[in-house]
């Protein structure tokens, strides 16, 4: 009767540890990373195309950045250990006028790319000014590819994120976008 009421309370002074971690975000002692993410949301629509510098003239589009999802896993330290953002992509042709009628669309003026999920993987940390400054590598099927840069701040007790997408796939510049947004970001 006096080994199980031992057993008991040695089992009862455990409570807060498993296999002799504390109940904390640890593992042996060093700090784990906690995930941080947004609420998934809508960026708002950008325009692009339209007159070159030249003057000639292109379709105009509209990309819509939906769903954007992002998650950073960081430290208590505040280092970022791993990232992922995902979005969805939809562009549009922008209507001239009459509403009905769409610019005219060729080879040299494309009809929009159809709407796509596109992924970044986080490739590296710096120190950036108030934070840190992620950047990260477009996945090989993001239509159209981008370049994704991520200034991270804390701000009280959360994070807050300024996105930077930057669309630069060769096409003439009259194609080239930059759509940036700042979502906060919460653990979970």
């Amino acid at each position: 009767m006096m080994y199980r009421l031992l057993a008991v309370a040695m089992l009862a002074s455990a409570c807060g540890t498993v296999s002799g971690r504390s109940a904390d975000a640890s593992v042996d002692g060093v700090a784990s990373a906690v995930t941080w993410r947004n609420q998934p949301a809508d960026v708002p629509m950008l325009t692009f195309g339209g007159t070159d510098a030249l003057g000639t003239p292109h379709c105009k589009y509209t990309i819509t950045m939906k769903q954007l999802d992002v998650q950073l896993a960081i430290l208590p330290s505040g280092q970022v250990t791993s990232g992922r953002v995902q979005d969805l992509n939809v562009e549009a042709v922008v209507l001239s006028m009459p509403p009905t009628t769409p610019f005219v669309c060729t080879a040299t003026n494309p009809m929009p790319i159809a709407a796509n999920i596109a992924t970044y993987d986080l490739a590296t940390t710096a120190a950036g000014t108030g934070g840190l400054t992620l950047t990260f590598q477009g996945g090989a099927s993001n239509m159209p590819p981008a370049a994704l840069v991520i200034d991270l701040t804390k701000v009280g007790s959360l994070y807050s994120a300024k996105l930077t997408f930057q669309r630069n796939d060769g096409l003439d510049p009259v194609f080239e976008w930059m759509v940036a947004t700042t979502v906060p970001l919460a653990p979970p």
